[in-house]
């Protein structure tokens, strides 16, 4: 059994993740600032994670075995958790990205010591690429034994089809499924064949259980992805079987076109969808027993249940989007007829 501290532990990722390590015996203590009580038997420490003193005042609750960083976004987050921890824990897992990686790759799968020099523009790789490089320079000077795993796109039962045109959360993918479920056609990046990746947080979760405590893990890093990559136009295949729609059309559109004409609905699409997400996970299956037990298919499906339970969903589609989609086509016919009368 070890003792285990998690900064968050209620979230997306960390909630299996913690109900993880409790069935597997372990005595878990929990750093977060909420007080509904998700896991009632569990101690829990309530503090800020961009207050110092708070996590130093977690810290005193230890030793622990392992600290795991779910709610790190900055480089100070980094350097605090170095001042509270260090000395205080064998081993310190930090949540990370698959988007610190350099984009385009020089070769698939991506390893996990891939380049790691994110576009300036993307803050959010940016700031974890840092994190990570300030976590590994604490533990070569014998902080802690760090354990970076790197997650790819995680769904949950109450999540939705990720919106190529479109934000964060589920009100921003409501014109996506609607399109989907109305037999619209679906812009997708390219010509469609760009790989994505969609894990059920339950497999994402399973790799934290499996590194903590683990020194197979210390001082390694993990990338994480489905066992399936799947292109755009499989994604969303797969996503209307599920949900019961039509066999779905797409428009194949450049994201540098896409990005300029909407810029405000197209920030994950310019920073990540349109590059390849297809990453090495043999590491996590040899020292982590890292396993994809949800298919998109199934996760899918219980995305559609779920939302059926709830009776929340109301279709609305997007009336820029769907500008986008049918002018789109009207110059695309048009190039087309205008090229038909060049010479050969």
């Amino acid at each position: 059994m070890s003792k285990i501290l998690i900064l968050g532990g209620s979230g997306l990722i960390s909630t299996p993740m913690t109900q993880g390590l409790i069935d597997r015996g372990d005595e878990v203590w929990l750093f977060r600032r909420g007080t509904d009580d998700v896991f009632s038997d569990v101690p829990t420490i309530h503090g800020n994670r961009d207050n110092l003193a708070d996590k130093q005042a977690a810290a005193a609750k230890g030793p622990f075995d392992c600290v795991i960083d779910m709610i790190g976004f900055t480089k100070q987050h980094a350097l605090d958790d170095i001042a509270a921890f260090s000395g205080k824990t064998k081993q310190l897992i930090f949540c990370s990205t698959f988007n610190v990686f350099s984009q385009p790759v020089p070769g698939l799968p991506i390893s996990n010591d891939g380049p790691r020099h994110p576009r300036t523009s993307f803050e959010y790789a940016l700031d974890k690429a840092d994190m990570e490089r300030t976590f590994e320079a604490a533990a070569q000077e014998g902080a802690f034994a760090l354990t970076i795993i790197r997650c790819s796109a995680t769904y949950q039962e109450s999540g939705l089809p990720l919106p190529i045109i479109g934000g964060h959360g589920n009100d921003a993918a409501i014109p996506t499924l609607t399109r989907i479920l109305q037999g619209k056609p679906i812009v997708v990046p390219g010509d469609g064949t760009s790989t994505w990746s969609a894990t059920f947080r339950d497999d994402t979760a399973s790799a934290f259980v499996g590194a903590a405590g683990n020194e197979k893990a210390y001082n390694k890093a993990y990338t994480l992805m489905s066992e399936t990559s799947l292109t755009w136009e499989e994604y969303y295949r797969i996503a209307a079987r599920a949900w019961d729609a039509p066999e779905p059309t797409f428009v194949h559109v450049s994201s540098d076109l896409v990005s300029a004409c909407l810029p405000q609905k197209t920030f994950w699409l310019k920073e990540a969808f349109h590059y390849h997400c297809y990453f090495d996970i043999t590491p996590a299956k040899q020292d982590l027993g890292y396993r994809c037990k949800t298919s998109w298919y199934e996760g899918s499906l219980m995305q559609k249940a779920w939302h059926e339970r709830q009776g929340d969903i109301h279709l609305q589609d997007d009336p820029e989007y769907e500008f986008f989609v049918s002018n789109y086509a009207r110059l695309e016919r048009e190039l087309i007829d205008s090229c038909r009368g060049l010479s050969s």
